[in-house]
């Protein structure tokens, strides 16, 4: 297309392929009614309007019946490939239908153990300590499905006073653990000892903490929580343990302490 800009002459260049149907069906106008014919038909061959491309042509042209013969022949070439492509599946997104799996960081374990010490004193004039230790653990699911099947176990340990590398298993409770989604649960653990720290006859276990194992549906470790690095170190011993059991927390070993004397209070 030419334009005169001023003195000089702009020439733009167009191309068809880029343009509507509507624009091009309106650019045909400018045509003889012959080439009208044939060039509509072909615009609407591209866009496969075939039936549209049939009407199109002017009866009695010098090539209307060749062309109506090639129309026919693309439309059925058309017709016969769409038969013959397989029909696309609606793959839904696998994103949406993975079973959601249940991590570590999906259980919360918070543990508190509160101890009320009485003092007591011998016949002789020693003084020692009774303690009742009341250990909680609350559990919470923050994942979007059931954690079901699965096992807790909870050791409280106290450390020998005369050794604090012997620890002694105070109390084991075992539990099936099931929780529901974003639901949360309390465990109550009670435990008493004795013990003196007071002068030269040290002996007895003091609280000095815990030990949380949560087991799945295989018996395997699925989390631990616990207060002191070794006793996670030693985990595997320490879940094979008896209640009154003690060890050395350096090896995990048996080991023991001091215990309490044979006496009469008064």
């Amino acid at each position: 297309v030419k334009k005169a800009v001023g003195a000089a002459t702009v020439e733009n260049k167009i191309s068809l392929e880029n343009l509507q149907l509507e624009e091009k069906l309106r650019r045909s106008d400018k045509m003889d009614k012959d080439s009208r014919a044939v060039y509509t038909a072909m615009i609407e061959i591209e866009a496969g309007n075939y039936d549209s491309a049939e009407k199109a042509i002017e009866p009695g042209g010098l090539l209307s019946e060749h062309l109506l013969s090639c129309i026919r022949e693309i439309k059925s070439d058309a017709e016969n490939k769409k038969d013959t492509e397989p029909a696309k599946v609606n793959v839904k997104d696998d994103s949406t239908t993975k079973e959601f799996v249940i991590a570590p960081q999906h259980i919360t374990i918070r543990a508190d153990g509160n101890t009320k010490n009485t003092t007591r004193e011998t016949m002789l004039g020693d003084i020692y300590i009774l303690q009742d230790i009341n250990f909680k653990t609350s559990l919470s699911n923050t994942a979007p499905v059931d954690f079901n099947g699965n096992k807790i176990e909870i050791y409280v340990i106290g450390e020998n006073t005369a050794d604090k590398h012997v620890c002694q298993i105070l109390a084991i409770d075992k539990k099936d653990l099931n929780l529901k989604k974003k639901e949360s649960v309390e465990l109550d653990v009670k435990a008493n000892t004795e013990f003196n720290k007071l002068n030269v006859n040290k002996y007895g276990a003091e609280y000095c903490g815990y030990f949380i194992v949560i087991k799945d549906k295989d018996d395997k470790i699925f989390t631990t929580k616990t207060n002191k690095a070794s006793f996670q170190k030693f985990a595997d011993k320490i879940m094979k343990m008896k209640e009154s059991s003690e060890f050395d927390d350096r090896t995990g070993d048996e080991a023991k302490g001091t215990p309490p004397p044979k006496r009469r209070d008064r």
